[in-house]
């Protein structure tokens, strides 16, 4: 490339063997590689999802230099799945201190450019959803945006309810908001939205909202105690050991069993628990 040219742009379809010779023109000073970025992007590669005409560029200085665009070609390199991606050459060799300076786009961020209301805790729920999906909400899974663009369709109710779960935000701390969405649509559809609903609010309010008694060994007063002495622990359960405990009360609700105490032995290799349908 001359030092006169004029920056201009291509959109190339770039070989796995073209990302790993473009690669070795890396800048040195240029950000170290984000191995979660890279997995993230070759999931979407791998499944058809990845769109690389967003406007988004590769960009060579006019030496020659690459400076931005490292983790998409590390991604093809990683997959060998060719993409085309959308080059930028002759760029000014100040450019790296200005490249992603913005914001990055996140899960709330799409789906309220989609039109979705409570956008952030939407994203959240269904962050979630694709997990149990995948194989379950204690397997690691890299989620990107157009995995939970194209999520939303297959989970029809899910924003009711996300809407549910807004309207009975608890500021006592024994239930996130994506949490209480996701076991209201994961309940719901285990055994209907009103057996669901009566758990939850047991659980939230510490009082049954169809006026039956409620006991200190009631599945739904066990995990709340539990959830709130989580709250103000130094050693804090994760969340996903929250949802297990969540799940393993509501079966021992649905089964009609009165329990003392509640504990997922992960550690132990206990399995994850799943959601007890109705006998």
């Amino acid at each position: 490339m001359k030092k006169n040219e004029q920056i201009h742009t291509d959109y190339m379809k770039v070989t796995p063997q073209m990302a790993e010779g473009w690669l070795t023109f890396n800048l040195i000073k240029n950000r170290r590689l984000t191995p979660s970025v890279i997995n993230r992007y070759a999931a979407d590669m791998r499944s058809g999802d990845w769109i690389g005409d967003n406007g988004e560029t590769v960009k060579f200085t006019r030496d020659g230099t690459l400076v931005d665009g490292q983790h998409r070609l590390h991604a093809i390199a990683m997959t060998g799945v060719p993409q085309y991606l959308l080059v930028a050459f002759n760029v000014h060799e100040a450019a790296f201190s200005t490249v992603d300076a913005g914001k990055k786009r996140g899960f709330g961020d799409v789906l309220s450019i989609d039109g979705c209301l409570n956008s952030t805790l939407l994203g959240a729920t269904l962050s979630w959803l694709i997990k149990q999906s995948a194989g379950g909400l204690h397997v690691s899974v890299q989620i990107t945006n157009q995995m939970i663009l194209a999520a939303l369709p297959k989970y029809p109710g899910v924003e009711d309810s996300v809407s549910w779960a807004t309207a009975h935000r608890t500021k006592r701390g024994n239930l996130a908001p994506s949490l209480a969405a996701f076991l209201h649509y994961e309940l719901s559809r285990a055994a209907g939205q009103q057996k669901a609903e009566e758990f939850l609010l047991s659980l939230i309010d510490g009082v049954s909202p169809t006026g039956k008694p409620l006991y200190k060994s009631s599945p739904s007063i066990v995990l709340r105690a539990r959830l709130e002495a989580n709250s103000v622990a130094k050693a804090k359960l994760g969340r996903t050991d929250v949802v297990a405990l969540c799940i393993k009360a509501w079966n021992a609700h649905m089964a009609g069993r009165k329990i003392k105490a509640l504990k997922w032995a992960r550690n132990a290799g206990e399995r994850f628990p799943t959601v007890a349908k109705p006998a």
